[in-house]
């Protein structure tokens, strides 16, 4: 059996996650809150423009408020440690400030 899939590819990688993305059983807001959780796992959000930056802004977009997402982050806090969620609270905070008009 051949297949085309070559692993490391842009194009392979952007089919399989369109592909997860596409499925029906878990609706789009979960699946970017899960997203942003999995960045702070793998500490996906060290730089300008990261894929961290990209899911909340996806996040945002499919309706999820600053609070959900501050949420998520407290929850990655007590399970994948505090030293892995404080980058990204920082980088959210950053984010949101950006968001955010400033307070008159």
């Amino acid at each position: 059996m051949t297949s085309s899939f070559k692993m490391g590819s842009t194009e392979s990688i952007l089919s399989v996650a369109g592909e997860v993305w596409g499925r029906p059983h878990v609706d789009q807001l979960t699946k970017a809150l899960i997203t942003i959780a999995i960045d702070v796992v793998i500490q996906n959000m060290q730089s300008e423009n990261s894929a961290f930056d990209a899911h909340v802004s996806m996040a945002r977009k499919q309706g999820a408020s600053w609070e959900q997402i501050e949420e998520v982050l407290l929850f990655c806090c007590a399970y994948a440690g505090f030293n892995k969620a404080a980058g990204a609270f920082a980088r959210f905070e950053l984010l949101r400030s950006r968001e955010s008009p400033p307070h008159q």
